[in-house]
């Protein structure tokens, strides 16, 4: 197994891989499907380099040559991350853009710390939405059933079967029929309930007391069956308006996938192999920052659309222009990126941008404070003081300011 840490490959085996495979380059800012072996790319002095991001997926279409990609942080947690993002309905909706799960592609044998966090890190998820999905009324639709009704008729008469079982035993008064019937007890559903048990089993066996919390769900569905086999994933359909439930189960045939490809494993309930996946980092700490924005009681909205491009974050009450780098640069006092400077002055010049932030005519005269949030290894503060956004200066340039917070 090669392995690498992101933004930058530290092995040369994976270097000499890149040279036999005549890697192409990648370009950055894909969407997160779209990205090859952590996107690597040959940038700056034609040194190759991985994009921002973590997990385990392949170098090679082929899939022969499995690599681990650590964060760049030491010690980061970016499940911590991940499942405070799950706490907030505000980030948790974006959560689909940062963490791909490549369920198609041959699945690999990893390390028991590795293949657990990225089990965790799927329950949790579904455990999460599935438990606000809960709270309205589950979906219905209608479910094609086949039964021996009594004294009467309902949908078709099926004659092979009502002669088998009725006539040919002088069961006079009983008619096997073929009907329709709206329901809760639906393919999606049970789906959902399916992947609920699954998690329930993994959470027992690995003693993750936290799931506990979840066991209200249960209540919900006494009256749903489980998938018996695999075609009946094949008829769900669910109008896409329903967000929560076309990630809850898209989430759930994961996870029944992953138990399906296990079955044949010592312990069914680990899930030993695991799919390659990939966690983008920078969209990641972005809504991380939102959360921790939210707790601060920030009046801020997320991903505003100018006329040059989404902005992080327009903060209305300060008036000032956000936006998040997951940089160590920031770090070191009076570093900074010129390119990160140039993309936020773009933002402070936006005319639609302006309009939106000042609601008045002051836009026109006024220059907007710039802020850049960043992770900062060298402070114990995890929260953000509203009074201390702008404590920091960068000195180069007029009304820029940054501001450091503390990564799990």
């Amino acid at each position: 197994m090669l392995r690498g840490i992101e933004n930058n490959p530290s092995n040369g085996e994976i270097l000499q891989i890149l040279e036999e495979i005549n890697f192409p380059s990648q370009l950055d800012n894909q969407n997160i499907k779209n990205v090859k072996a952590f996107g690597l790319n040959n940038g700056f002095n034609n040194e190759w380099r991985f994009g921002y991001y973590v997990g385990v997926d392949y170098l090679d279409d082929d899939c022969e040559f499995p690599v681990i990609v650590d964060p760049k942080f030491d010690n980061l947690n970016y499940l911590e991350m991940f499942k405070t993002c799950l706490e907030f309905p505000d980030a948790a909706m974006y959560l689909s853009e940062v963490f791909d799960i490549r369920i198609d592609k041959p699945f690999i044998h990893l390390p028991d710390d590795i293949s657990n966090t990225f089990s965790i890190l799927v329950i949790y998820h579904f455990m999460k939405i599935l438990s606000n999905l809960v709270k309205r009324p589950l979906i219905k639709s209608y479910v094609n059933k086949n039964e021996n009704l009594k004294s009467k008729i309902k949908g078709k008469i099926l004659l092979g079967e009502h002669f088998k079982k009725n006539i040919a035993n002088n069961r006079f008064n009983r008619i096997m029929c073929s009907f329709d019937e709206y329901s809760s007890d639906c393919p999606a559903n049970r789906l959902l309930h399916s992947a609920y048990r699954i998690c329930i089993n993994y959470s027992k066996n690995q003693n993750l007391r936290e799931i506990t919390k979840y066991n209200f769900i249960e209540s919900y569905f006494q009256n749903i069956g489980y998938i018996g086999n695999s075609y009946e994933i094949s008829k769900i359909k669910v109008n896409s308006l329903f967000w929560e439930y076309k990630e809850a189960l898209r989430i759930a045939k994961i996870i029944y996938k992953l138990k399906s490809y296990n079955e044949n494993e010592e312990n069914p309930n680990n899930f030993v192999r695991i799919p390659p996946y990939i966690i983008d980092m920078p969209k990641l700490f972005e809504l991380y920052t939102l959360v921790l924005l939210k707790k601060a009681k920030i009046n801020v909205n997320y991903q505003v659309h100018g006329n040059y491009g989404y902005v992080d974050f327009l903060d209305y009450d300060h008036k000032i222009i956000i936006d998040t780098k997951y940089k160590k640069i920031y770090d070191e006092e009076k570093k900074f990126n010129i390119d990160d400077i140039r993309q936020v002055s773009a933002y402070a010049r936006d005319k639609r941008l302006l309009k939106i932030l000042y609601n008045d005519n002051t836009w026109e005269t006024t220059i907007p404070k710039c802020l850049i949030i960043y992770p900062d290894e060298n402070i114990n503060n995890v929260t953000i003081n509203p009074d201390e956004l702008l404590n920091t200066s960068i000195e180069q340039f007029n009304e820029f300011y940054k501001y450091g917070i503390k990564l799990p």
